[in-house]
């Protein structure tokens, strides 16, 4: 069974404890610091790991 706990969301749409949240890099070069506004994308991997009791006393709950 596949359960959809990141459906489709639009980055404007996010919203950061209850108010608009400003997406961007900060980054810096030498001494200066930089903002830029802009969307952000983020990847996220998933790994399917196998479950051996008898190595883990963690027990997973889906």
């Amino acid at each position: 069974m596949v359960i959809d706990k990141f459906p489709d969301i639009e980055l404007n749409s996010l919203r950061l404890l209850g108010g608009s949240s400003i997406t961007g890099v900060n980054y810096q070069v030498g001494m200066e610091s930089h903002f830029v506004a802009g969307p952000v994308y983020i990847l996220i991997g998933l790994r399917k790991h196998g479950y051996n009791e008898r190595d883990s006393p963690e027990k997973t709950i889906i």
